[in-house]
């Protein structure tokens, strides 16, 4: 081969390589150019999406305030039928609760009018705490039968029908209270308090009771387990919404 035709091909082949050099640059631009574009329209869409991410937390939010003041409302509405409900039983007395310092004050007053205390009734106000501070709790007197248990019920019964009309139970410093504050008890009256069951020394659950026997005004306690029986005609006290 002679060196004009080597020469020729040489031309023809860096001829060649240069078209597929400059359609491969071509297509490397094209590429480049729709990585860009594929690039803002993934940032377009992030934005879009970072906007309806901000609209929804903003409903949801919204949502859920207006949640918040519909269970408010909801829970006003059942407190107001719950005292309306009380009022169906009325006030039977008013007691006054943090009179005195310490349960150690309260027994001293107690027995400095002449009242007496059982045993199981110093046992158990050994153990309460007083108010704090001077405040009034408004009672409800009522026996076994007027809650509907016309055949007698457990203390757990009672007190669930108790809480059926919004009646509560009675702080334990009632029990000592109420023999303090109820001097006039008529002959033969027993009533029990309320409460929540507490433990005595020998670790029994007792509730608190005032009555008057043979002429004496007694702070007694008597047994608190939730299975005990209680008859018809026994009398117990509860609190009420003011």
């Amino acid at each position: 081969m002679s060196g004009k035709k080597q020469s020729e091909e040489d031309c023809e082949k860096s001829g060649d390589l240069t078209k597929v050099c400059k359609a491969a640059k071509e297509e490397v631009d094209k590429l480049e150019e729709l990585e860009g574009q594929l690039a803002e329209a993934k940032q377009a869409h992030k934005n879009d999406l970072e906007v309806l991410r901000s609209e929804v937390g903003e409903k949801i939010t919204g949502l859920q305030q207006f949640c918040d003041r519909i269970d408010k409302a909801i829970a006003k509405v059942g407190e107001v039928k719950l005292v309306r409900r009380s009022s169906a039983f009325p006030i039977w007395k008013t007691l006054k609760l943090g009179t005195h310092p310490s349960a150690e004050a309260l027994r001293k007053a107690i027995v400095a009018k002449k009242n007496k205390i059982s045993d199981w009734g110093n046992d158990i106000l050994k153990r309460i705490s007083v108010s704090p501070k001077e405040t009034e709790i408004d009672l409800v007197k009522l026996t076994v039968a007027q809650l509907g248990l016309t055949s007698g019920g457990t203390r757990e019964q009672i007190y669930a029908k108790a809480k059926e009309p919004g009646l509560e139970t009675c702080p334990a410093e009632v029990g000592p209270q109420l023999r303090l504050q109820y001097q006039d008890q008529p002959y033969g009256e027993w009533i029990l308090v309320g409460m929540e069951p507490i433990a005595g020394s020998d670790g029994l659950p007792r509730v608190f009771g005032v009555g008057l026997s043979s002429g004496v005004r007694w702070l007694n306690a008597y047994d608190g387990y939730a299975d005990d029986f209680w008859f018809p005609e026994d009398v117990w006290v509860f609190g009420r919404r003011k």
